[in-house]
């Protein structure tokens, strides 16, 4: 389960990457949105947050600040 939510957030990196949309993820647990988060990190030009509150916590994935100009 773990390596498919990595793949997961990967194509999704790579598509906000690719594009320059923001993507939300499903509503996933603190320990999943880690996962997610660390994924991402990977992904140049990409940054997540997570938010929202409770069961409905999810990352968002979103180009990083510094390089939505470029």
């Amino acid at each position: 389960r773990d390596e498919h939510l990595r793949e997961e957030a990967l194509a999704v990196a790579r598509a906000v990457a690719q594009d320059g949309r923001p993507r939300p993820m499903p509503a996933l647990n603190a320990y999943d949105r880690r996962i997610v988060h660390m994924a991402v990190a990977e992904v140049p030009g990409v940054a997540s947050q997570s938010q929202g509150e409770g069961r409905e916590r999810r990352v968002v994935i979103a180009p990083r600040p510094d390089t939505a100009h470029a």
